[in-house]
């Protein structure tokens, strides 16, 4: 795979891809693939406020997690064709996804400790600059998290493609590139620099420090996006005030649950960011006649179930699947 991947770095695409137009009529989709638990003030009920702006148009929103819902599992056939199917007719107006990030993260390179500062052992790097889909000689249960984690990610780029040629507007958060040139990064993938490379990029990325929409920790965050001008909207939505966190999350806290599950759900101000984001798509829908709805049961149904407001506690990464 090393060898493929440095292969895969010569790659190019040398003429911008043409966007294609949004669908003439509705009903319209804004989803949240890897959405995590339903919870207040989550992208959910957030983009369902900027919905509100723009009554004649019809929209459902769906968050997609099987912490959701069970039958919310990206690997299910009928919810893949479904998705797949409205993103390439042009009914998906917006897509964020954050792909799990528990094989990536350099929080697996530091030491771990408790809440006393005593070392623990903690679970131990997946993937290397130089073995980005993974690494040599893992476990089974490792090989089966880090193949989820493949799968998720290219799934995920792969609807994010489809909406982006469609016109949609989407959002991909990952953590930023860390500063060790060994450590393993998505962003480090050529996949992603081929899709960002000039002059055929379809996507564009920006990179943010979470704790300025009030996050418990610093958390650089590198945010691919399409169709919109997020970077205005993230600038628009940082709270004023905010005093940068001097701590790490890395280690257990007094509960033994790992710190960095403090910074897994995105908070209340950066959900705002991104709904608003999606403001002037909107209106350019309101602009045209989109005309009588299909009739779509299925999405409404989906949109039905994730619009419930029982919040659950936060729950674990998403779970390992074999091939």
């Amino acid at each position: 795979m090393a060898a493929e991947e440095q292969q895969r770095n010569t790659w190019r695409i040398w003429r911008a891809p043409s966007i294609a137009r949004l669908a003439p009529k509705g009903p319209f989709y804004v989803l949240h693939l890897y959405s995590g638990r339903r919870r207040a003030l989550d992208f959910h009920e957030q983009v369902e406020k900027v919905i509100a702006e723009f009554p004649s148009l019809y929209i459902r929103v769906i968050s997609i997690d099987t912490a959701v819902d069970a039958k919310l599992d990206i690997h299910d056939t009928k919810l893949w064709h479904f998705l797949t199917e409205i993103a390439q007719a042009g009914r998906v107006l917006g897509l964020l996804q954050g792909p799990p990030c528990e094989t990536w993260t350099s929080a697996r390179h530091h030491q771990q400790v408790d809440e006393h500062g005593a070392p623990l052992r903690g679970p131990r790097p997946l993937r290397h600059a130089d073995s980005l889909w993974g690494l040599d000689h893992l476990t089974m249960p490792e090989l089966a998290q880090v193949f989820t984690g493949n799968i998720l990610l290219l799934k995920g780029m792969f609807l994010a493609c489809l909406v982006a040629l469609r016109g949609g507007a989407t959002f991909l958060e990952h953590p930023a590139v860390p500063f060790a040139e060994e450590m393993a990064s998505i962003w480090r993938l050529a996949l992603m620099k081929l899709l960002l490379r000039r002059p055929g990029a379809l996507f564009r990325k920006t990179t943010i420090e979470q704790w300025r929409y009030g996050a418990p920790g610093i958390k650089p965050t590198t945010l691919l996006f399409s169709n919109c001008d997020l970077p205005a909207a993230l600038a628009a939505g940082t709270i004023p005030g905010l005093s940068r966190p001097e701590t790490l999350l890395i280690g257990k806290d007094s509960e033994g649950r790992f710190r960095t599950a403090a910074a897994k759900e995105y908070p209340a101000a950066l959900n705002s960011s991104f709904a608003c984001a999606l403001r002037p798509l909107l209106a350019t829908r309101v602009a045209t006649d989109c005309g009588t709805p299909h009739d779509e049961p299925w999405g409404h149904e989906l949109a039905v179930t994730t619009s419930c407001t029982e919040y659950g506690s936060i729950m674990p990464d998403y779970q390992p699947r074999l091939p």
